[in-house]
Order: C-alpha cells, then sequence, then structure tokens
C-alpha cells in the first residue's frame, strides 16, 4: 500500500479511540466513505480498532450513537 495510505489507516486508528464523540463519528464517516469507493481498501486493522471502541461498556451511550450512525452510513451504499 502506499505510505500515505498507511498514515491515514494509522490516523484514523488514532482518532477512533478519541474521547470525543464527534470525533469517533467523523472516523465513521471517514471509513464509511473509503468503504463505498474502495472496500478493499479497508483493513481489518482499521475495523477491529472501531470495533473495540464501540464495545467500550463505560461509554455505552455514546458508542451506541456512534455504532448506529456507521452502520446507517455503510449501509446506505449497499
Amino acid at each position: 500500500t502506499l505510505p500515505q495510505f498507511d498514515s491515514l489507516v494509522s490516523s484514523l486508528e488514532e482518532r477512533s479511540m478519541d474521547p470525543d464523540e464527534n470525533v469517533r463519528v467523523k472516523v465513521c464517516e471517514a471509513i464509511s466513505d473509503i468503504a463505498i469507493k474502495a472496500p478493499f481498501l479497508i483493513p481489518k486493522s482499521l475495523l477491529q480498532a472501531l470495533s473495540n471502541r464501540c464495545i467500550d461498556q463505560v461509554n455505552y451511550l455514546s458508542n451506541f450513537l456512534v455504532s448506529y450512525r456507521a452502520l446507517e452510513r455503510l449501509f446506505h451504499f449497499l
């Protein structure tokens, strides 16, 4: 893969753990935008980072919103 894309993936993984819900929502939107155009580019590590954040029980309601928005955007293109 391109070094720039590896850097983008790394940044998205890091930002998926951001305490700010709005940042996590933007990460979900970015991942879904990539998935719409080229789903083969989404590495398993990025999906794992996102799912790890979504199952965090400390911020259950916040994570529910992030999960809902991510699924909503991903299903939009199906």
